[in-house]
């Protein structure tokens, strides 16, 4: 695309007019802090499925210990 062409951002409701190149730099910083965020999540969520099995792990051995006292 020609660096001349009228481009627009999306603000809320409206719509701001930018350059191509700090388009471009706006939506390589989103990417950015998106990848953060994706990281995070995914860091999360193995803490989540971890304490899961472990609280899984831990329900299976209570029931097997009241099962031995019948």
């Amino acid at each position: 695309m020609p660096e001349d062409v009228n481009t627009y951002c999306a603000t809320g409701r409206m719509f701001i007019q930018k350059s191509i190149p700090d388009l471009v730099a706006d939506l390589a910083s989103q990417r950015e802090e998106y990848n953060k965020t994706v990281e995070a999540l995914k860091k999360k969520l193995d803490y989540v499925n971890k304490s899961l099995a472990d609280a899984q792990q831990g329900l299976r051995d209570l029931i097997s210990a009241k099962q031995q006292k019948m």
